[in-house]
């Protein structure tokens, strides 16, 4: 059988908050490598089409679709494309009656139920980890089978109410799977954001499922179909990104695992590994802030690492306690001090607009943004991911305007909070205030001093940024989703 896999439209330089076209920022969605590479066992077909790399709307995605022929079309959803997907889905449906559409994804994993009453024209909805429920389909399908019996799978029964079949198995050695099918990213020019990477051509890399805290009430991984924690083995790791290296020409790896830098023991192994085989190789990763430490951070370094993400969230002890992110202001201090001492940068993201914040709140947030001085720093206002722990607060605190298609555009405003333009306002206060300061760019300088190759990246990181500073996209620009439109237009015919 011919299973594609699909990333939906999205506008990555409106989610930035940016008229310049971007042509980087975009990375292989390894997920689905991992899937395409379970099905492939069974010997089908696998393919990608990455609509967002190839700037197309919805109408010229399925355009693409229906000119692959596939059998089954696996559509990604992320919370800020999900109409898009809708879109994909009802477009395609309406001009063939007989392919199979599956969904996955963090927003399928938030609430798949409310994916299929959403979107009638999906047949079924993964949540979770995909690999063994879409390869058992598969290959129920192509036998002419019954697939419903799979666990793990949401679809609708008879009466058209969505059913969730249990849960899937959990393979809990991840070794066993196969390495990704990365062929399936070869026809599109991966290229990360310039504050991302020290070296190219670079890659992702995944040696993780599930979060290690999965605690945190706003995101998917603390629902009810978020994974266990587990990991492949450090060897199986390295012996995984070798021939990225020695075959493709990869320079550096972005590990995209929730969260990368736990486990002492686990990380001094793996970069133990890395030393022994002598990659020409840097990288980067995700860390939380509770589990970091000293000599930790110094081997990763001594790897190759140059560069962690923390997710800091807020500024506010009580908002910190609020979304159970598990960390105290002193933790992020001491997390921020020793990544810096250990000579790896740091990048990190804070969110504005919680539910019950206020701006006085917000204004906190952005004074302890600036005390940390990170590398590089992102600020988001709160969005609602659908299902999750905080959803119910959300709504019975504030005001949830519209699902946007942006992260950078605010949908939600807290009882704290005026409207949404006010939060706009906030997020690009935090920016001003951030990089205009003389701290800022005299920890740049320093930067530039230690390693003048790393110019061009705070050259066109300055080019996409400026846009942001200066105003960029209004929220006017991105308030009628046209994807919305295809959608209903699609479902009425």
């Amino acid at each position: 059988m011919k299973v594609l896999f699909v990333l939906p439209p999205f506008n990555l330089s409106a989610s930035y908050g940016t008229t310049t076209k971007m042509k980087r920022g975009f990375l292989p969605s390894l997920g689905m490598g991992h899937i395409a590479a379970s099905v492939e066992q069974d010997g089908h077909e696998t393919a990608l089409l990455d609509a967002q790399i190839q700037d197309l709307d919805p109408i010229q995605t399925v355009e693409k679709i229906l000119a692959h022929g596939a059998d089954i079309v696996a559509i990604s959803l992320m919370n800020v494309y999900a109409h898009a997907g809708y879109a994909v889905a009802a477009e395609l449906r309406a001009r063939d009656r007989e392919v199979m559409i599956v969904v996955g994804g963090p927003h399928v994993t938030s609430d798949c139920r409310r994916v299929l009453t959403d979107c009638p024209a999906i047949d079924v909805a993964i949540p979770g980890e995909g690999e063994i429920p879409l390869r058992e389909m598969v290959a129920l399908v192509s036998a002419k089978e019954d697939w419903r019996a799979v666990k793990g799978i949401a679809y609708r029964k008879a009466d058209g109410r969505p059913y969730v079949n249990g849960k899937a198995d959990v393979l809990r050695n991840l070794d066993l799977l196969p390495h990704p099918a990365r062929h399936i990213f070869d026809p599109y020019d991966y290229r990360p954001l310039p504050n991302q990477v020290r070296r190219e051509p670079a890659t992702t890399a995944i040696s993780s499922r599930g979060c290690s805290w999965g605690k945190c009430t706003f995101c998917f991984q603390g629902g009810e179909f978020s994974s266990s924690y587990r990991r492949h083995s450090p060897k199986h790791m390295v012996e995984q990104i070798k021939p990225l290296v020695h075959d493709r020409g990869v320079k550096e790896i972005l590990f995209w695992d929730d969260t990368f830098a736990v486990n002492v023991k686990w990380i001094d192994e793996f970069c133990a590994e890395l030393r022994r085989e002598k990659l020409d190789l840097t990288w980067s990763c995700y860390g939380h802030m509770r589990s970091v430490k000293p000599d930790m951070l110094k081997k990763m370094a001594a790897a190759g690492c140059f560069n962690i993400y923390y997710g800091f969230e807020s500024g506010v002890q009580e908002l910190l306690d609020l979304v159970k992110k598990g960390t105290t202001r002193d933790q992020i201090r001491q997390a921020v001090r020793w990544t810096r001492d250990a000579g790896i940068e740091v990048r990190g993201s804070f969110i504005l607009g919680f539910p019950t914040e206020t701006p006085e709140q917000s204004l906190e947030t952005i004074r302890f943004a600036c005390e940390l001085n990170a590398d590089w720093m992102m600020f988001f206002p709160f969005h609602v991911q659908p299902g999750t722990p905080i959803e119910a607060l959300a709504h019975q605190d504030g005001r949830v305007i519209e699902t946007q298609t942006t992260v950078y555009f605010p949908e939600f405003v807290s009882s704290g909070y005026t409207d949404k333009e006010e939060i706009h306002k906030m997020v690009k206060k935090a920016y001003f205030d951030y990089y205009m300061r003389p701290r800022y760019w005299n920890l740049v300088a320093r930067n530039l001093i230690k390693r003048p190759y790393t110019f061009k990246y705070y050259y066109d990181a300055v080019k996409y940024w400026l846009d942001l500073t200066r105003g960029g996209l209004t929220m006017k620009d991105v308030e009628l989703p046209a994807e919305a439109q295809i959608e209903q237009q699609a479902v009425a015919n």
